[in-house]
């Protein structure tokens, strides 16, 4: 149990590299690093659903589809 009149922690992800971008859905949280990776969060738990490494440094957030994660890449281009 929490009370309103304070801040509570729910669950902490240390990322290994800067923070580019944040975006979410309904159940997850997808959070760009500098460290080349897109990360896929359980919006409630904080755990780790999946990652994914680019072919260079982030520096946007991705953008979400119905169905896909987008992702621009510096001076390459575009993944889903």
């Amino acid at each position: 149990m929490y009370q309103s009149d304070r801040p509570v922690k729910f669950w902490q992800f240390n990322a290994p590299g800067a923070i580019a971008g944040i975006a979410h859905d309904s159940a997850s949280l997808y959070v760009t690093c500098k460290d080349t990776n897109v990360y896929r969060l359980d919006l409630t738990t904080g755990k780790l659903l999946w990652k994914y490494q680019t072919q260079a440094i982030l520096d946007s957030a991705p953008q979400l589809g119905n169905k896909v994660v987008y992702q621009r890449i510096p001076d390459i281009g575009l993944i889903a």
